[in-house]
């Protein structure tokens, strides 16, 4: 993803090598809470100029603030909003027809926004944990909320200059559901 020789944001760490740690971060943290599965890529982890996500539909992205030697820079997960939706009421531990229920709703309840907001926190320290101890105890991952994204808009990310984003889509569901695409977008 990088060309040999240059370092990027996570120093001699390589963007795929960090994307990978992360999403088996994900992965272990939401099975843990919920009937959560993950598969592989959907597609090969790409390097883009520009904030990915952009779409045809409503997503939800938690942010995520990365503190290396390198600097600071934002990040993001993102994934449908029936499915952040489904992943807050799993959290509440609503029954399944409460969760069928919840698609199609314009966006979530107070709640559901808590339950969202919870599971950044949680995937944050977990994620300051994993690379603290892959790349330098000085490394920091701060949540930076949730934002509800429009079709057709990419995520907010603050102070972005057009610095690479790199990009790994895979595809995940919760048991009884449609399989979704998650995104986890870090900088390289």
């Amino acid at each position: 993803m990088s060309s040999e020789g240059q370092i990027g944001f996570f120093g001699n760490t390589k963007a795929t090598e960090v994307l990978e740690l992360l999403v088996d971060e994900v992965a272990g943290a939401l099975s843990l809470l919920c009937p959560f599965q993950l598969s592989g890529p959907v597609t090969d982890d790409e390097v883009v100029e520009d904030r990915p996500g952009a779409d045809e539909s409503v997503r939800i992205a938690i942010r995520y603030g990365f503190k290396t030697p390198r600097g600071v820079r934002m990040g993001f997960l993102q994934l449908p909003l029936d499915s952040a939706l489904t992943l807050a009421g799993n959290l509440l531990m609503l029954p399944t027809a409460e969760l069928k229920e919840s698609i199609g709703k314009e966006g979530p309840d107070d709640g559901e926004k808590e339950a969202l907001m919870e599971v950044g926190e949680l995937l944050a320290s977990a994620f300051q944990v994993r690379l603290r101890k892959r790349l330098a105890d000085e490394t920091v991952v701060q949540f930076f909320g949730c934002q509800g994204v429009e079709s057709d808009h990419a995520p907010w990310v603050a102070n972005y200059g057009g610095e690479p984003l790199a990009v790994r889509r895979h595809l995940a569901g919760f048991e009884g559901f449609e399989p979704f695409e998650l995104m986890v977008a870090i900088p390289a």
